[in-house]
């Protein structure tokens, strides 16, 4: 459990449920309103918005469409505007799917390549899987 302690406050990532809370008040929308309009369920999106769930990266995806920002825009603290931007890996905001996992899910961390520009035509992910055996894992469909 300590391991899990260590791992949760180096991977917490940003407060990306704040900035979309942000974000759908800004655009107005209710709750419902952003549940309508991503297909997610309300408490899901509470969960995410109170900071008790980290979004997965199709989650966070889907929300950055629906309120009209790149993916950056959650792990980013300022916009640069210049035609060319560099993060060091030492600037990568990285996060981890805790505390919501469950036993047999495949765990990963992910973080954003790219912060600085608002305006990119891809975002681009580090993705980590943590290590599983196979027999253990608990495989989903979409």
């Amino acid at each position: 459990m300590a391991q899990d302690d260590a791992l949760d406050q180096a991977y917490g990532g940003p407060d990306i449920g704040r900035k979309i809370r942000t974000l759908r008040e800004k655009e107005q929308l209710t709750i419902m309103d952003l549940a309508a309009k991503t297909g997610l369920s309300r408490s899901v999106l509470g969960e995410i918005e109170s900071g008790e769930v980290t979004p997965p990266v199709g989650v966070l995806l889907k929300l950055a469409k629906t309120l009209n920002v790149g993916m950056a825009y959650f792990f980013q603290d300022t916009v640069v505007a210049d035609k060319t931007s560099v993060t060091r890996k030492d600037q990568r905001l990285r996060v981890r799917r805790r505390p919501h996992h469950h036993e047999g899910e495949v765990d990963y961390t992910y973080e954003s390549l790219e912060t600085g520009k608002p305006d990119k035509h891809m975002e681009p992910l580090f993705v980590e899987f943590m290590p599983m055996e196979t027999g253990d894992m608990i495989f989903s469909t979409h």
